[in-house]
């Protein structure tokens, strides 16, 4: 009972939270959890039929007061892939920003908390509102690089200047 085991936190998380009518299962914020938990893709809709969908999203048994609220691993089901997403609210609309790709050994929950403290210490401001998008500023870093080769390339180089000066003098 007090091994090591059960210390390190190796359980799923089959805390069940109750909210309305429906419980909500929550996984725990661990290596092990999310390596050995497989997603259910059926469900029932509203006429009680089971019905198939492509991804499903469960969300971590982390407190809503962390920088960690809103983050949800999300597994595909053609290709049982695992990826952490960050589920947010900016200017009244709810964004998912992806975060990688769950691979043990590579990108791990440590390395997932890592970029999500970085992320929200750049885009919130101290009481954990979102100030800035995550999302554009993922974009416009993009684009500056596009910008930059773009821009490069149109440098000459000197051959090539040397050669326009003289067609342009010695036609």
């Amino acid at each position: 009972e007090n091994g090591p085991d059960n210390k390190l936190g190796t359980e799923l998380g089959h805390d069940k939270i109750s909210r309305s009518r429906t419980q909500k299962f929550k996984l725990k914020f661990t290596d092990f959890a999310v390596e050995k938990y497989t997603s259910n893709f059926i469900y029932l809709d509203k006429n009680g039929a089971t019905k198939s969908r492509d991804r499903a999203y469960t969300p971590f048994d982390v407190s809503r007061h962390t920088i960690l609220k809103g983050l949800k691993l999300v597994q595909f089901q053609k290709t049982k892939k695992k990826y952490f997403i960050l589920r947010y609210w900016f200017n009244g609309k709810s964004k998912d920003l992806t975060i990688g790709e769950f691979k043990p050994g590579v990108f791990t929950c440590r390395e997932c908390e890592d970029r999500v403290y970085e992320i929200a210490r750049a885009h919130q401001d101290h009481k954990g509102r979102w100030v800035k998008d995550p999302m554009a500023t993922i974009h416009n870093e993009k684009t500056k690089i596009v910008k930059a080769d773009i821009e490069e390339s149109h440098k000459l180089t000197i051959n090539e200047v040397i050669i326009r000066l003289c067609k342009a003098n010695f036609p």
